[in-house]
């Protein structure tokens, strides 16, 4: 039995040319390429579905760096929206209301300031199509969940993870 293993070894490896024997080194180096980017890709596309870093970094890259976040009333009118500008490190709020003729004014609206990272308030005059009864803490936020979160609870962990990714 012996005999014949060796003899089969023998006859592989006798008659191979050097062109048939790199070949079929190439051959396998081939099929070790092909099952490693198959084995990384099936890798980076759980990475994809999973990671909620990746999302955030789409996320960011899809909205080139500027988050909105719509503020509305309990009737659910639109007042406002916080614009955070994360590449530039600004924020600016606008009047989100329809235009008209009445003047509202929106006291102590609560935004992150993006260059001292600093919790900060702001008034907001806006003319609108009626007057708005604008409550800080009676009021709708509609946006990135990590943004609703800083300002329900004042939660900072969202401003965190942009600035380290960046």
């Amino acid at each position: 039995m012996l005999g014949t293993d060796v003899g089969f070894i023998n006859s592989l490896l006798k008659g191979w040319t050097t062109y048939e024997l790199i070949l079929n080194i190439l051959f396998i180096l081939l099929l070790l390429i092909i099952s490693s980017i198959i084995y990384w890709d099936t890798i980076n596309t759980k990475i994809k579905k999973n990671s909620r870093c990746r999302r955030n970094k789409d996320l960011f890259d899809k909205l080139n760096g500027i988050f909105t976040l719509n503020v509305l009333n309990k009737s659910g009118d639109k007042l406002f929206n916080i614009y955070y500008d994360f590449k530039n490190k600004k924020q600016e709020i606008k009047c989100n209301c329809n235009k008209g003729n009445y003047g509202n004014t929106f006291n102590n609206i609560e935004y992150r300031n993006l260059r001292n990272s600093k919790d900060e308030k702001s008034p907001l005059y806006c003319n609108c199509d009626k007057l708005y009864d604008y409550d800080a803490n009676n009021v709708i936020y509609n946006g990135e969940p990590g943004l609703i979160r800083y300002h329900n609870n004042k939660n900072t962990e969202f401003f965190d993870e942009i600035f380290k990714g960046m």
